[in-house]
């Protein structure tokens, strides 16, 4: 049976069971910011951190120089996007998603 979707407008669940986790995406490229974004929709308050204080000035400005999300998608999921690391304090998640480095071929078997 496939998992029933929530109604447009009704009560999210996991906050009335006490599941209101504040979770923070830690790496906002083409890979941590979907992952903020999806968090977002489900996790209100979500935080998406990343060192660089120009991709957060543009990800806050509803711009995504990777092409991973479109203008819409920001406004669905609403990530709280920083370069502060005070702003992680009082996480219940990290998650760190960062790409993954090629080895060398030299340096493989």
């Amino acid at each position: 049976m496939p998992p029933q979707r929530k109604a447009a407008g009704a009560p999210d669940k996991s906050v009335e069971n006490g599941m209101a986790e504040r979770i923070a995406v830690i790496g906002l490229g083409y890979v941590g910011l979907p992952v903020a974004q999806a968090f977002a929709r489900k996790f209100p308050g979500t935080v998406g951190f990343d060192t660089d204080p120009r991709r957060v000035e543009a990800l806050s400005a509803g711009h995504d120089w990777t092409g991973e999300a479109s203008p819409a998608e920001f406004k669905n999921s609403p990530v709280h996007f920083t370069h502060h690391a005070d702003d992680l304090k009082g996480a219940d998640i990290l998650s760190s998603v960062s790409p993954r480095q090629s080895m060398p071929k030299s340096a493989r078997s």
